[in-house]
């Protein structure tokens, strides 16, 4: 009550502020899945072809990169796991 009729245009735009904070952690637990996914599938893409390839070379570079890719959607994946948890 000290702030009437001084600040309360501040609190109203505070409270804005929440409320669209609130909505992106919404959306944030989705597009982390997304993002999994798509770590995911590249992954997958680019480590079937280090296994299929009969160059030695290319097949240890490939295979960190599809381990890297896929740790990284095991990382996004429980990310957005964790941030879902976190909304409810």
């Amino acid at each position: 009550m000290a702030c009437r009729n001084s600040c309360e245009q501040q609190v109203q735009a505070l409270n804005a502020v929440l409320r669209r904070g609130q909505n992106a952690l919404k959306r944030s637990a989705f597009s982390m899945y997304g993002l999994a996914i798509f770590l995911l599938l590249m992954g997958v893409v680019i480590g079937q072809d280090a296994i299929r390839s009969n160059e030695g070379g290319w097949s240890i570079v490939g295979d960190g990169m599809a381990l890297t890719f896929l740790g990284g959607a095991i990382f996004f994946f429980l990310v957005g796991r964790k941030t879902a948890s976190d909304n409810k």
